[in-house]
């Protein structure tokens, strides 16, 4: 049984199904499903049954796990206005899911394109936490983040990881006060750079690098390297222009339209295309 963990606002619903629909198409495996949220606007009960409606049979299980705010009660934490305090969420895995050996963690802006237990059958018993390396993070230095944010000296250039798609033991990170540790970098750091994906790699330095074609950044396929794009097993739109507001995806349409809200949506992303052709 794979357990999966995502977390979202309200505005990202729509796009998690997507995200799910992307990994229910591609694997027989069953599923225990954990939401994490912030967001008290949600109607959990609503979200619940559309869920076991749409993914019957291969979704074992569902739980919505609320972060209030008292998550960051003890911490002056200056939250950067581009990364959302949603992003935080996944932070908090290992104080929701202490008794579970073995997660993955997805962000709701990807798709997958091929089996996730691929993913989940890596192992990761040596290490905190697995995920890509980022390429770009070599180059911080010459535009003088080092300077703004010290904190980014003490980190390791050679195994920063991506935190879109993760490999996490929630019960080791527990037992070695993961929380607790996070608020304290809040404390003692109040601006972030890169928000939680900077505390990650800060206080898990012991990492197992994936290979990169498990979370292929959109950006990274049109800038650099069109062929790893036909290699990819999750496409992650990081960059600013999203699918569902400025560039459409034929892979993330395909997702939308097998997925629960494609007679909602399609209206507008179809506007996209047609606007991008």
């Amino acid at each position: 049984m794979i357990n999966l963990v995502v977390n979202i606002d309200k505005k990202y619903i729509d796009k998690m199904m997507v995200t799910l629909t992307s990994i229910f198409y591609n694997t027989n495996s069953k599923i225990n499903l954990h939401i994490i949220t912030f967001d008290e606007e949600i109607d959990t009960s609503d979200l619940i049954d559309e869920l076991y409606l749409h993914f019957y049979g291969q979704l074992n299980s569902v739980k919505i796990h609320y972060l209030g705010a008292f998550s960051f009660a003890h911490s002056n934490h200056y939250f950067l206005k581009h990364i959302s305090i949603t992003a935080y969420g996944r932070l908090f895995i290992p104080k929701l899911l202490n008794n579970l050996s073995k997660v993955i963690y997805v962000d709701c802006d990807l798709v997958f394109d091929s089996d996730i237990k691929e993913l989940w059958n890596m192992n990761i018993s040596k290490y905190n936490v697995g995920g890509i390396k980022e390429s770009w993070f070599t180059h911080l230095q010459r535009i003088g983040l080092y300077i703004k944010y010290p904190y980014l000296k003490d980190l390791n250039k050679k195994s920063y990881i991506n935190s879109g798609v993760m490999l996490l033991n929630p019960k080791t990170l527990y037992k070695e006060e993961f929380s607790r540790r996070v608020i304290k970098f809040l404390q003692d750091n109040p601006r972030i750079h890169f928000g939680d994906q900077d505390i990650i790699n800060f206080l898990l330095p012991n990492k197992h690098i994936l290979d990169n074609t498990w979370n292929v950044t959109f950006n990274f396929i049109f800038r650099y390297r069109y062929g790893i794009f036909k290699k990819a097993n999750v496409i992650h739109y990081v960059s600013a222009a999203k699918p569902w507001k400025k560039r459409l995806d034929l892979k993330f349409v395909v997702y939308l339209l097998f997925g629960p809200f494609r007679a909602r949506k399609w209206h507008k992303y179809n506007k996209i295309y047609k606007k991008n052709k």
